[in-house]
């Protein structure tokens, strides 16, 4: 229950069957030497706490929720990336501007520690948190990190004020950890958007997530998730599309375990402000510009 011995063994026509064979009698028989029963009780404790550290354990093996990853994360740019490599990569984003990303992402902050709920903002800025466009166009660059434009459901629900955002960013908390417990409580509101179980999906839920909680969550929607599949290896992207539970374990959990994210937070002042939105800021990496139709 604490150590075990692994023994290899090799045979071929040279060894001496009795000298082998007395060998392998006697590293066995020192194991017996020192064996000693096994109880129920802690036969039953070792139970309750596997099933603690199963979590921990799949993490190593690079298993997130129910399947092993495609590739091993030494494999992977992202998931090996320490801080200042990470940093250095975000900044090369050409389409969007490294400084004018995280001046967006502040702006949002900003309207979430002003107001106590979603709702309670005006609706140009709901929109642009949204990733839509609106005519006061409050929010500048309201299309980077996942434009919702063509979601033309969600627009309607967004425009009408619809509670069940409202309530499901409240599950989220502004600072500290954010629990799975409370990230299926908003996925559990989330839905009540939806009461046909139709028109829902990862890039509108997670548009909302990664605009409350950049540090955390990374916005997926059809420009970056090619590229995202491919560097971290996971496998069956296209039905990752509504699988909230996939999206935690094979996402979230997984983008955790990288060394950029676990970094201690920095004391430069736009270091740390990348710091606080560093899932998100993931985007500048994996982005793939629309083809434009000719």
């Amino acid at each position: 229950m604490t150590k075990n011995s692994e023994l290899s063994v090799l045979i071929t026509s040279r060894d001496g069957q009795s000298t082998l064979k007395q060998e392998i009698y006697e590293v066995i028989a020192s194991h017996w030497e020192q064996a000693k029963t096994v109880l129920q009780t802690e036969v039953d404790n070792y139970r309750k706490l596997w099933k603690l550290k199963v979590h921990d354990l799949k993490k190593v093996a690079d298993i997130f929720g129910d399947r092993p990853t495609s590739k091993p994360a030494v494999q992977s740019k992202v998931m090996s990336m320490e801080w200042k490599d990470y940093l250095a990569e975000i900044k090369k984003d050409k389409l969007h501007g490294f400084k004018e990303r995280l001046a967006l992402l502040k702006e949002i902050r900003g309207y979430f520690e002003n107001n106590a709920h979603f709702n309670d903002m005006d609706l140009d800025v709901r929109k642009g948190i949204a990733g839509l466009p609106s005519k006061g166009k409050v929010i500048k660059n309201w299309a980077w990190f996942g434009s919702m434009k063509g979601a033309g459901i969600f627009a309607g629900k967004i425009n009408s004020g619809n509670l069940a955002y409202s309530l499901a960013l409240d599950q989220i908390p502004l600072h500290g950890e954010v629990t799975k417990k409370q990230y299926d409580a908003y996925i559990s509101q989330y839905l009540k958007a939806y009461p046909n179980g139709k028109d829902d999906g990862l890039a509108t839920a997670t548009r909302l997530l990664a605009m409350k909680r950049p540090d955390v969550f990374l916005c997926v929607d059809a420009q970056n998730t090619k590229k995202l599949a491919e560097d971290v290896g996971i496998g069956r992207i296209d039905q990752l599309k509504k699988n909230y539970e996939r999206y935690w374990e094979e996402v979230v959990l997984r983008l955790k375990q990288s060394p950029w994210w676990q970094s201690p937070e920095p004391s430069d002042p736009t270091e740390k402000d990348v710091w606080r939105a560093r899932a998100a800021m993931l985007d500048a990496i994996f982005y793939e510009e629309k083809m434009k139709k000719v």
